[in-house]
């Protein structure tokens, strides 16, 4: 009774779970259809194979966003073989630099994935009749192009490879590690890989008809007379242990293919593009492969031409694997680039660049009809624009002399906005149309950043993409700046900015000079926006300077700029001697003392005479007395190094120096708290204010 209850529950479930399995397949194929990517037209480019198997078919995608995207259904189901090949018109060319790109999907089976696609160029007599030579039932790791492997007494990797595509080379996508090594069950191609782990998808490429490309093993060291085939790998990308993250992971897929004739290197790109937004990928998310590919063994009559398409081959196990053209070589060559502009400054703002508030601006698309077999005919732009722009008008141009034509910004949605294009771009006139958007930038409070946008002109036969830069929108400061005069006797010039509009809190200002006409550097302004500047000697010439300021913070906003004069006389004079200087106040301890100077110190020497010019810095000083006529016990001595020497009414050179490139000197600037001048007072000095008079005297040393 219990085993009769076992078998019918067997029954039962060996009824319902396939139901549940293809139910799960047709929902996931409905969902990558109204996902598909933008991409072209297939009709006269690619036909299905005329192998009476060939499952392969081309459906209109339902994405109402990507209209007039056709997409290649390879293979949907278990025990399917799929192919699509191009036509004859649309043959690969070597002898000329070729690109493809297109989006691949690859189901959402994950480990249970099965089994992938291959990419083929090929030359085999059959044609678009080429397949692998099956046996009973399709093998699932040949992918629709490599050798079969279902005989276990088979130990030729010769007859392996004349059971594949002939005079081909294929680039797979592999979602099913076949590492079985059992025998006659074609599950061993993959053993290769590094790792005897399941599921791990990769990528990689070599030639099906190649013997070469195989190698022959036993597993019982071949006593038994039984063998399975393992593929060799080239150009591997792949993925990690146990999880299927590189392909079936319900997620389209980007893949660009560039062929070198010269160097005959084919490189490939996974993941290069962002299947939500269609822009290019920056991150370390793209991987990337190169490889070599011999002509002689796709082409060996040197035709110059390949066929190529794609294939697939599921065994066991069966899920989606769909393909949707986005640029065929040969039928349209075209590109497009996005271009902004600071219409204030002239200069185009990079990726990552810097404007500011209610700064004028332009930004260009052009796109650029490059050749092919057909014309770029009822081109649609679908435009994301920059956001932090209040865009005001728009028009387009075509290099074919006509006037520019208006764009009517009425149908812009938020920073969406879709174009139909009048004119059709072709060989001669007009490949070229620009469109201009005019606008402001908004008027922010704080920097503000304004993302990559992405946008897309596309048609039936041809596709390009273009993303505007990135930039940064910081707030517009009125900059103000005032000079404490208007004409200085030395060339120490000071001032103050202020910010009439906004703060300038974490601002880099910057000074720009001019002196008589010419640029001298730019200086730092320091946080609490005071200006404080030297001249230098060598930009200076005898009489009146014109001196010209102005402040910038690097992102656009600058205040007006305004000119001082320096008057130079060509000599040697103090520029700065302070009026009244001072010692710290200290209490007396009756014990000898060392009294320290406070901060208000000025003594500095500009000499304006001829490079080399020698001078001398004397100091001397009257004995300090309180109001009362009480003599201080102490005196001024000047410190250096180890050497202290009074103060006297005798001058005492204590600084020598020479005209150099600047023409102001700060004779204390080197001072510390144990060199320059202070008073030395002994245990007999008594409380008070003693004041005395300091002399300073420059003195012209000969040369």
């Amino acid at each position: 009774m219990r085993g009769r209850l076992i078998g019918t529950l067997l029954v039962i479930l060996g009824l319902w779970w396939p139901a549940q399995t293809a139910q799960a397949t047709a929902n996931d194929w409905k969902n990558a259809m109204a996902k598909a990517p933008q991409g072209v037209r297939l009709e006269n480019i690619f036909v299905k194979g005329t192998t009476p198997n060939n499952h392969a078919a081309v459906h209109r995608g339902t994405n109402a966003e990507t209209p007039d995207t056709d997409v290649v259904t390879v293979t949907n189901d278990k025990g399917q073989f799929g192919a699509i090949w191009s036509t004859d018109e649309n043959a690969f060319d070597l002898n000329k630099d070729a690109q493809v790109s297109m989006w691949m999907y690859f189901g959402q089976d994950r480990e249970k994935a099965a089994d992938g696609m291959a990419l083929v160029l090929q030359n085999d007599d059959r044609g678009i009749q080429a397949s692998p030579t099956f046996t009973a039932e399709t093998a699932g790791e040949t992918l629709g192009v490599w050798g079969v492997d279902r005989n276990q007494w088979q130990n030729s990797p010769v007859a392996i490879a004349k059971s594949a595509i002939q005079n081909s080379w294929a680039l797979e996508f592999d979602t099913h590690s076949n590492t079985g090594g059992n025998p006659g069950m074609a599950d061993s191609f993959d053993r290769d890989l590094g790792t005897q782990a399941r599921n791990v998808p990769h990528i990689g490429a070599n030639y099906p008809g190649d013997p070469g490309t195989y190698y022959i093993r036993s597993p019982y060291l071949g006593l038994s007379g039984r063998f399975y085939t393992v593929m060799k790998h080239t150009g591997v990308i792949q993925g990690y242990r146990y999880t299927n993250d590189l392909l079936s992971d319900g997620a389209w897929h980007h893949v660009t293919l560039k062929w070198n004739a010269r160097t005959h290197q084919v490189t490939y790109w996974f993941d290069d593009k962002d299947p939500d937004t269609g822009s290019h990928n920056d991150t370390n998310v793209v991987r990337s492969a190169s490889v070599t590919l011999d002509p002689e063994k796709v082409d060996p009559h040197h035709t110059g031409k390949v066929r190529w398409g794609f294939t697939g081959a599921t065994g066991d196990q069966g899920g989606n694997n769909l393909v949707v053209f986005e640029g065929v070589p040969g039928l349209v060559s075209a590109d497009a680039a996005a271009t902004l502009t600071n219409r204030q400054t002239g200069q185009t703002v990079e990726n990552g660049g810097d404007l500011i508030g209610q700064t004028p601006v332009e930004l260009t698309y052009q796109l650029n009809y490059r050749g092919g077999k057909q014309v770029w005919r009822d081109i649609e732009a679908q435009l994301t624009l920059p956001k932090l722009v209040e865009w005001t008008q728009a028009d387009i141009t075509y290099n074919d002399g006509t006037p520019a034509t208006t764009i009517d910004l009425a149908g812009l949605s938020g920073s969406t906005l879709t174009y139909h294009l009048k004119k059709v771009l072709r060989d001669g006139t007009p490949n070229q149309a620009t469109l201009r958007f005019a606008g402001r930038t908004q008027d922010v409070t704080t920097a503000t950043d304004a993302i990559n946008q992405h946008s897309v002109f596309k048609a039936a036969n041809g596709v390009a993409t273009t993303r505007t830069p990135a930039f940064k929108v910081h707030p517009r400061l009125d900059l103000q700046l005032t000079t404490d005069a208007t004409r200085y006797q030395d060339p120490y010039i000071t001032g103050q900015v202020r910010a009439g509009k906004g703060s300038l809190k974490n601002v880099k200002l910057t000074l720009v000079t001019r002196v008589n006409g010419q640029r001298i550097g730019d200086t730092p302004v320091g946080d609490d926006g005071r200006v404080r500047y030297t001249l230098a000697n060598r930009v200076l010439k005898a009489g009146s300077n014109q001196v010209t300021l102005q402040v910038q913070d690097g992102f656009g906003n600058q205040s007006e700029p305004i000119t001082v004069t320096v008057d130079v006389t060509g000599g040697l004079s103090f520029a700065t001697v302070a009026s009244q200087s001072s010692f710290k106040t200290t209490t007396l301890t009756g014990k000898s003392q060392r009294i320290g100077r406070e901060n208000d110190w000025r003594v500095r020497v500009q000499d304006t005479r001829k490079l080399g010019e020698r001078w001398s810095l004397q100091v001397s000083a009257t004995p300090f007395k309180t109001a009362g006529g009480q003599r201080l016990a102490g005196e001024l001595v000047f410190r250096e190094a180890n050497r202290t020497q009074p103060i006297t009414e005798q001058p005492l050179t204590i600084q020598r120096g020479s005209a150099g490139k600047d023409a102001v000197t700060d004779a204390i600037a080197g001072w510390n708290q144990d060199q320059g001048l202070e008073l030395a007072v002994n245990g007999a000095a008594e409380s008070g204010v003693y004041r005395g008079e300091i002399t300073w005297t420059l003195a012209d040393v000969p040369t």
